[in-house]
């Protein structure tokens, strides 16, 4: 099965979980609406769905924050590509886990600042839209 087919395979399972729970066709017309209504559904619901999906989520389209779990469509990526946060808080706990040891709060912080301050560091904030 080649990437394009993965990909259409993944959306039409998880475009099916999603009716199946009660989603409104129209809400879940693409992958970013698909994965704004999955957060919002249930615990339960939202690890069906999490079971669809192989280890990549961006081969379907898909990010979850490192630090609390929530799907994403927008946010930061970190440590060249490494590691998604959905917000500067979790951007924050991503730096304290992924530093020299653990790392206060306050000094993550800065180098969270730092890391977004130098263009050559793959650490920036983005949108993701991706349309099947």
């Amino acid at each position: 099965m080649n990437l394009i087919d993965k990909h259409q395979d993944t959306y039409n399972r998880a475009y099916g979980l999603a009716l199946y729970n009660g989603a409104n066709p129209e809400e879940v017309a693409d992958s970013y609406h698909l994965a704004l209504w999955f957060e919002g559904a249930e615990a339960g619901v939202k690890n069906q769905f999490l079971s669809i999906f192989d280890s990549s989520y961006c081969d379907v389209g898909l990010r979850v924050c490192d630090a609390c779990g929530k799907f994403m469509t927008e946010g930061y990526l970190l440590f060249g590509l490494d590691h998604y946060a959905c917000s500067r808080e979790c951007a924050i706990k991503v730096f304290q886990w992924n530093g020299l040891g653990l790392i206060t709060p306050g000094e993550a912080e800065k180098r969270l600042d730092r890391a977004l301050e130098e263009e050559e560091n793959d650490n920036f904030w983005t949108q993701w839209y991706q349309e099947l």
